[in-house]
This record gives C-alpha cells, sequence and structure tokens, in this order.
C-alpha cells in the first residue's frame, strides 16, 4: 500500500504535490523503506534519472521552528484610512477687497473733512497749484476797523488776482483776498467763523461766500491775530466797488465799503451822560451814563436789536 504524501514538507513547511519525492527546498526525502516483514511486489524498475544537481543554500535550523502556513480562508476586509476633508482657506480675494474697500472710505473720509473744515474756515494746509506761476497780485489798503462781538476787527488790505496758488478752491476768473486783524480787548474767548459772518457784495447786488479761510477759530482775552478770507470774484469787479458784510443772517449786520475812506460811525458805539438822580429803597442812584452799542464781550446783538449798558 502506497503511503500519502503529506501536503506540506515536515522539515521545511513548504507546499509538496502529488508524486513529489523531494523538496524542493530543502530537499528531504519523502519515500520510507517499508517495514520488516512487508512484501513488496517486484516491479520493472526503470532508471531514475537523477535530479539535475542544484545549489541550495544550507539549511538552518530557526530558533523557533514555526512553518508558515499561508491561511487560504477569506479574509477580513481592511478599512481604508480615514479621509479628512481640508479645511477651506478663506480666499485671500475676499481679504483684499476689505482692504481696498477700507481705503477707499478712507480717502473719501478725508477728503469730505478737509473740504468742511475749509467751508468751515478752519486752517488746514492747502493743496495748491503745483509749480504753477501765481499771476499778477493787486493790493489796496483799508485800516478799517469795526467791533464784532466786543472785538476790533481792521480790514487791513485787500488783494485781487485772477487766481490764488495756495488757495485749493481757487477759480480762474478771478479772486479776492481779505486780510483782517483781530484784536480782543475783553475778558473772554470769543470765537466765530468767517464762513457764517462774512460775505462780500458785489456790484450786481449778488452776494460772495469765502472759498477759503486760513483763520484761527478763537481768540484769547488780549490777543491779536490776523486771518484772511478769499472770495471769487470777478476779474472785472473792482475792489472799490465791493463792500464787505459781517455778522451772522440773524445777527445786527454792519456793511464795510472797501474803498479805503468808509464811514463807519453808524457802527459806533455810542454814549451820554445824563448824571440823573433817583431814591430806591431808601437809597439814591445816580445814573452816570448809558452807552447804546451792537456787541458786549463775545455776543453780537441780534437782528434789529441794540444793546444799552448804564453805569450807575
Amino acid at each position: 500500500m502506497a503511503q500519502a504524501l503529506p501536503p506540506f514538507c515536515p522539515m521545511c513547511g513548504a507546499p509538496t504535490v502529488q508524486g513529489q519525492r523531494f523538496c524542493a527546498n530543502c530537499g528531504q526525502s519523502f519515500v520510507s523503506a517499508p517495514p520488516q516483514g512487508a512484501n513488496v511486489p517486484a516491479t520493472n524498475q526503470r532508471p531514475s534519472t537523477p535530479f539535475p544537481p542544484t545549489s541550495q543554500p544550507a539549511y538552518q535550523h530557526p530558533t523557533q521552528a514555526t512553518p508558515s502556513w499561508h491561511n487560504t480562508g477569506p479574509t477580513a476586509p481592511t478599512s481604508p484610512p480615514p479621509s479628512y476633508t481640508p479645511v477651506p482657506k478663506k480666499r485671500a480675494f475676499g481679504r483684499t477687497s476689505c482692504v481696498l474697500i477700507s481705503l477707499l472710505l478712507l480717502i473719501l473720509l478725508g477728503a469730505g473733512s478737509y473740504l468742511g473744515a475749509a467751508a468751515l474756515g478752519i486752517h488746514l494746509p492747502g493743496l495748491g497749484a503745483g509749480n504753477a506761476s501765481q499771476s499778477s497780485v493787486t493790493t489796496t489798503q483799508m485800516n478799517t476797523t469795526v467791533t464784532y462781538a466786543g472785538v476790533k476787527l481792521t480790514v487791513l488790505s485787500a488783494q485781487q488776482s485772477q487766481s490764488f496758488n495756495d488757495d485749493p478752491n481757487t477759480t480762474s476768473t478771478g479772486m479776492v483776498r481779505l486780510s483782517i486783524q483781530e484784536q480782543n480787548t475783553t475778558t473772554v474767548k470769543v470765537s466765530w467763523l468767517y464762513a457764517g459772518i462774512a460775505r462780500l457784495l458785489l456790484p450786481d447786488k449778488t452776494i460772495a461766500t469765502p472759498t477759503f479761510v486760513r483763520a484761527n477759530v478763537g481768540i484769547a482775552p488780549g490777543a491779536t491775530q490776523k486771518s484772511t478770507v478769499d472770495f471769487a470774484v470777478p476779474i472785472n469787479d473792482k475792489v472799490n466797488q465791493l463792500t464787505l458784510r459781517l455778522g451772522a443772517a440773524n445777527e445786527a449786520q454792519m456793511d464795510i465799503p472797501l474803498t479805503g475812506q468808509a464811514e463807519l460811525g453808524k457802527y459806533s458805539p455810542k454814549t451820554v451822560q445824563p448824571n440823573g438822580q433817583m431814591l430806591y429803597m431808601g437809597l439814591n442812584w445816580t445814573l452816570a451814563k448809558a452807552t447804546e452799542q451792537l456787541s458786549i464781550a463775545g455776543q453780537q446783538a441780534s437782528k434789529g436789536m441794540i444793546y444799552i449798558v448804564v453805569t450807575l
């Protein structure tokens, strides 16, 4: 009876096939001698062709003989590695757009503030006209004084030109610049804006408002300072045909002809000394003087009104 061939080499564990006599891996023989006393039928043995000699590495006994069995059964499916959704990056375009919009808003706000301050008479650096040459300027001396809100205002001079390069709002059809000195003889700080109280009456009865003002908003007690006020006036209008009006629309106004010889006595304070006496609450009172005027310290009289200041 033939011996069953093991499916694996008992020496190295390599798999075998039916009819294999030697292990292809370690050379182990799979033919064993029959037991003693067994009858082995005689058969015509063919000379077996020897296997060609092969060079095989010497077998080394492993530290622990572990047959390398191959598991042919079903295996558990291997789960793929978890996929991570990348965090979406913010679009650089959106951030850049926000920055550009912010810069544009700042520029617009700055330009609006500049124009608003100039219209209100706040002194700001002028934009000028670059390297353009200044057109010829004609200067007329005035030295005309009136009192507004208790402050003496003296129109020193009037300048006329086609344009003023240092006026950011200048026109090219004619400009007039008034130089005014302010002297505060009161004991309080007085504030006003030329944009609100100064107007220029033109020969055709139109009224011009200031285009640009260089002035401090207020003047301290006892201080003296200078300001300039620009008006857009056609170059053909002569300075001596113009009239400066001081005072807001709801205040007592004063008209100053720019002739250099204007008679302004009607705006000066008028004082009388009645020296009248009276008895009040058992006391004798004497009215030493009474003064009629258009302003007191820091305040201009309302339209159609005057101040009466009495001294007892």
